[in-house]
């Protein structure tokens, strides 16, 4: 896991909880306060993010664990990273290292005003670099024009495999052509935050 913390009591215990879940860090500390994120959930398990980006927007290219990306089997990213030009250039630049090393690239937009303000910059590397893509229904509509399954055989056209997710509708895959749509158990809500971040996590766990 790569990112940037600051010398403080929340970069010490990310690292920290890293380290006890037994991931690789290979973070950078810099001038700066950790980022924080506040999240208000709502009675029905919907949930607004109050993020402060703090030192993580100080990420750059020298960072990048070169290394760690050409041993990996995937290297995942989100489209977050497109904020500073410092990231952009470090995030392009990783994405390059795995295309060359033949290691899988795998993106999740992660929220609609990624695609307002990148999406014509991050649509570049779909032909042939991106071989795994999440959206949600709302960022797949902003990318395409459509929802659904749609959206998933559109976006399937330039990438691989290409996931759209559409909450309690269940979720699209499109590969080699084919849509799949799998349904979702109805449950009550009762937090939404993650959920997307558990899905691409439990997706790729499944896929290497």
């Amino acid at each position: 896991y790569s990112s940037a913390i600051g010398e403080d009591i929340y970069g010490r215990s990310f690292s920290e909880r890293l380290e006890i879940l037994g991931i690789q860090n290979s973070m950078a500390v810099v001038s700066g306060d950790t980022g924080t994120c506040l999240v208000v959930v709502t009675p029905d398990g919907d949930r607004t993010m109050n993020t402060h980006l703090g030192a993580c927007r100080s990420y750059k290219k020298e960072f990048v664990p070169v290394e760690q990306i050409k041993k990996s089997k995937m290297f995942f990213t989100t489209g977050y990273v497109w904020d500073t030009p410092d990231q952009i250039d470090a995030v392009e630049f990783a994405i390059r290292t795995a295309k060359q090393n033949n290691v899988r690239v795998a993106l999740d937009i992660a929220d609609p005003f990624v695609v307002s303000r990148s999406g014509d910059r991050i649509k570049s590397f779909f032909d042939g670099t991106v071989s795994l893509f999440f959206a949600n229904a709302d960022e797949a509509d902003m990318l395409v024009g459509c929802r659904g399954a749609d959206a998933a055989k559109k976006l399937g056209e330039k990438i691989e495999l290409a996931v759209v997710k559409d909450g309690p509708g269940g979720a699209y895959i499109a590969h080699a052509g084919k849509v799949i749509h799998i349904p979702t158990n109805k449950v009550a809500a009762v937090d939404t935050t993650g959920a997307g971040d558990m899905f691409a996590g439990g997706f790729m766990y499944g896929l290497t």
